[in-house]
């Protein structure tokens, strides 16, 4: 059964990997699932995807006029009052929130409404694709870095919620939305306060769980996709990739997974319960999706195929012209324009259009005259003279039907002309370079005829010899009854001439108008096809892609979860012959004119001649993927493994072990109720593979919980990894660097937030940030929920080696919950409570005001931290960001 998935992104690089999956799921025509993108930023995405069509993002900006009277009426608007910071307004322009969370929060809850209304049409829009099921679920992408993914998430699930309910779609057996959400954590590269907004968007989280305020009828999973830890991806790029690829493998129907993860959620109920360490929800996932595919071997194949339709649709001299370029288009108005020499076809084009006119009626007549017999040779030179000046007045009066017929015959041409350029292409199998050289041809013998009709211009008709003939009949000549007879023959010929002169006459400007339509015609078809063939040249000239040397396949597959099936490039060739559109040089120009026949008749054909170089690559792209994909259906990724080898897919599997680890380096020993769980999900075709699947599994997985799921899709297998049950606490990166630059933003946040003003508001974008910091939580409400939760006190207790250490009086979030900082005391004594001496487990636990559980603490827990707790230090090399 199919399903309907929204993705929903917040922020420009959750944009990527909302681009990025749309791009998989072409590339992956078996899919079961419906994807629709739908974008939200606070800076402006077309400046960086002009690709963007309007109602597919969502601009989150705050005018600041707007914001101003909203401050001043703040109580009239209770979700916008609780958030907000007493003298700190908070903004956005067209470049974004400046990295500063309040400001995406704020933006959320100021374009609330419009952001429910656009979002629920984005539903329904889905909701009547297809089936016109309203089973939907949603895929919500952030990074936790940034000002509107880290600094909205909260405020997002609820809008999504609401505009299901609004739209009434829900997920499937279930009757709310599922949402789950997919955090992109920071990079090794990340500024100090990206990783303290990290910190604060996972203590939002948790304390929202702490308090019951992240119980809205929906359901979902918190996944974390991590880069530039140790376990991390090396690029940008490459964490698009992966994350999209989690995105479509853990929702797409096609895979059993799919089912299986949702399933999996509803029942792992540690994802609703505390740890048992440090009372923090376990609601965190971790996801790992290693693909073994052919990489980027389909895309390498379909580009070399799409390369070699391009030259010779464009470039290549196929040898399909027949050398005489004019007549070939000549030949089409052969009626009209044959002939050996200009003058040749200036004459042959006169008596076509002068046909109207029927001027060959008035020449029978006058040879009937000539060889009549009974009537005196001077009555008939008077009746040749009679006919001779009627013929004369009706081509003088003809001329308008001349030129009608023209006319018709000129715009005809003219379709004829435009017509030819897609036959040519087409049938004629030549390429757009020949096909310039064929009008440039003929466009040189159409300005000869016109020059020679231009010539002809100057030239008149004498009637003088029609009269000096017909006088001549009464002359007297020795043998006179003979020479009236010759006399009566020369005056019909003048006669004859001079008739066809009246009407050559008569058709010269309709033929020089048709010539010169014809001409022009030509010439600006010329001069298209030279712009097209410019931008074609500078394109194959800039672009890899277009390189007749391009021709290498490449190994790697650009993204590092991605495992190549095949290992070597003869196994490339060798595979890439069987499915390419090419499949021998020998069949080469069967298969280019099947290519050309299939292009006839298209709208896109005419994409060539206007110069769309986007659309007529879409076309070939799309013709060419269609073909290879059709012929890789029977080769599916079990099949191609087999052939390489009897251990290949064992071999495979082993390193497929050695990358199913998570992408998020944590402390197992801080998340003891997790669960895992390992799955392989592949298309097989009967018992035997099925087994041989089965039996590499066992080899390469030691584990033995790996767990084989049917996969519709033959051009991949998946290895899948995931963990539920992980608290904040057991997060490497939140405990430890993260945790560490929130601390130092929050201790200069407290020193020097007092220079505001509630009564004289200033924005939070500008010179703030110098003077006063910011303020790092999403909201005022977001600050007070954390520091009642004791989360960030909790986390302190496990801290890194990387995190200094701290006053009690120092930060709010370490005082008791629902007191204020006691002034460092505790318990009455005046030691400062953090750099102390104590087990940090028994320090919780009296900060709670319980004695110690009992509970172990892991190894390492509690390291002694400095002696000295008047100064806040900082420990550990990776401070520096």
């Amino acid at each position: 059964m199919g399903k309907k998935l929204l993705v929903v992104t917040a922020g420009t690089v959750a944009a990527s990997v909302g681009q990025t999956l749309l791009k998989q799921m072409k590339a992956h025509p078996n899919s079961d699932l419906t994807v629709m993108a739908r974008y939200i930023d606070t800076a402006y995405l077309p400046n960086r995807n002009s690709n963007l069509r309007k109602g597919e993002w969502f601009h989150l900006s705050i005018d600041p006029r707007y914001m101003e009277a909203v401050y001043e009426e703040r109580e009239n608007y209770p979700l916008i009052n609780n958030m907000l910071f007493p003298g700190l307004l908070p903004g956005t322009s067209t470049v974004g929130g400046g990295s500063i969370r309040y400001n995406g929060a704020a933006a959320v809850e100021v374009k609330r409404n419009d952001l429910r209304r656009w979002l629920g049409a984005s539903m329904t829009e889905l909701a009547r694709q297809g089936d016109g099921s309203t089973n939907i679920s949603v895929a919500l992408i952030v990074s936790a870095v940034g000002a509107t993914g880290s600094g909205s998430l909260e405020h997002l699930i609820d809008v999504i919620v609401d505009a299901a309910s609004f739209a009434d779609v829900h997920s499937v057996d279930q009757s709310t939305i599922r949402c789950d959400v997919y955090i992109l954590q920071p990079s090794q590269d990340a500024t100090d306060l990206g990783l303290a907004n990290t910190l604060a968007l996972y203590a939002e989280l948790a304390a929202s769980q702490l308090s019951g305020g992240s119980t809205r009828n929906y359901q979902g999973r918190k996944i974390m996709i991590g880069w530039g830890s140790d376990t991390a991806l090396s690029s940008i790029d490459q964490l698009r990739e992966v994350a999209a690829t989690i995105v479509r493998l853990s929702t797409d129907p096609t895979s059993q997974f799919a089912a299986e993860f949702q399933e999996r959620e509803v029942d792992n109920h540690v994802l609703r319960e505390l740890d048992p360490l440090n009372n923090l929800p376990m609601h965190l996932s971790l996801a790992t999706v290693v693909t073994i595919s052919l990489g980027r071997l389909q895309e390498q194949i379909v580009q070399r195929d799409v390369n070699r339709l391009v030259n010779s649709l464009v470039f290549d001299s196929s040898g399909g012209g027949s050398g005489i370029g004019e007549n070939v288009l000549l030949g089409r108005f052969a009626d009209a324009l044959a002939g050996e020499s200009a003058e040749d076809r200036y004459q042959k084009l006169l008596e076509y259009l002068s046909e109207p006119v029927h001027l060959v009626d008035a020449l029978r007549r006058i040879d009937g005259l000539v060889n009549s017999k009974g009537t005196p040779e001077g009555e008939k030179g008077a009746k040749m003279q009679s006919l001779w000046r009627e013929t004369a007045d009706e081509i003088r009066q003809g001329r308008h039907r001349i030129r009608d017929f023209a006319l018709s015959f000129a715009s005809n041409a003219l379709l004829e002309l435009d017509r030819a350029k897609g036959e040519r292409i087409c049938q004629g199998n030549v390429s757009l370079t020949e096909l310039r050289e064929e009008y440039r041809a003929l466009q040189s013998t159409l300005a000869g005829v016109l020059k020679v009709a231009r010539e002809d211009v100057g030239s008149t008709v004498n009637d003088g010899n029609v009269t000096r003939q017909y006088q001549a009949l009464g002359g007297i000549w020795p043998l006179r009854l003979i020479n009236r007879k010759t006399k009566l023959r020369r005056l019909a010929g003048v006669i004859r001439r001079n008739l066809q002169e009246h009407l050559q006459e008569t058709t010269r400007a309709s033929a020089i108008e048709v010539l010169n339509r014809l001409e022009q015609r030509c010439a600006e078809i010329g001069r298209n096809l030279d712009i097209v063939l410019g931008k074609l040249r500078r394109k194959r000239d800039d672009d890899q892609r277009f390189s007749n040397s391009a021709t290498k396949f490449s190994l790697e597959s650009g993204n590092s979860m991605n495992i190549v099936a095949l290992s070597t490039l003869d196994e490339m060739n060798e595979y890439a012959a069987q499915v390419s559109i090419f499949t021998s040089e020998n069949n080469g120009p069967e298969q280019l004119a099947e290519f050309r026949q299939w292009l006839q008749g298209r709208p896109e054909l005419e994409a060539l001649f206007r110069g769309n170089l986007d659309q007529l690559m879409g076309v070939i792209t799309s013709y060419t993927q269609e073909k290879v994909r059709e012929a890789m259906e029977k080769h599916s990724i079990l099949d191609i493994l087999h052939r390489s080898g009897e251990d290949m897919l064992h071999r495979r599997f082993i390193e497929a072990d050695k990358k199913a680890k998570a992408l998020v380096s944590y402390s197992e020993d801080f998340a003891p109720e997790r669960r895992e769980a390992w799955h392989v999900a592949a298309f097989y075709r009967n018992e035997e593979q099925y087994a041989e699947l089965l039996d590499a599994m066992e080899e390469a997985f030691p584990q033995g919980q790996c767990k084989l799921l049917y996969s519709n899709d033959p051009a991949e297998i998946a290895v899948f990894y995931y963990v539920d049950g992980v608290p904040m606490s057991a997060v490497n990166d939140l405990k430890g660097r993260c945790l560490d630059a929130f601390l130092k933003r929050r201790l200069q946040w407290q020193k020097h937030k007092s220079i505001l003003d509630s009564n004289h508001p200033v924005g939070s974008i500008g010179g703030l940030n110098q003077r006063v910091g910011v303020p790092i939580f999403s909201g005022r409400d977001a600050e007070e929920r954390v520091q009642a939760s004791g989360v960030i006190k909790s986390l302190y207790q496990r801290r890194g080696k990387e995190v200094g250490t701290y006053r009690i009086e120092e930060l709010p979030e370490f005082a008791e919950p629902g007191k204020t900082a006691p002034g460092g005391s505790l318990n009455g004594k005046t030691e400062p409570l953090f750099g102390s001496k104590i087990d940090p487990v028994q320090a919780a636990d009296t900060l709670n005001g319980n004695g110690h559980n009992g509970t172990t603490a892991p190894a390492g827990a509690g390291e002694e931290a400095p002696a000295d707790p008047s100064v806040v230090e900082r420990k550990g090399s990776n401070d520096s960001i």
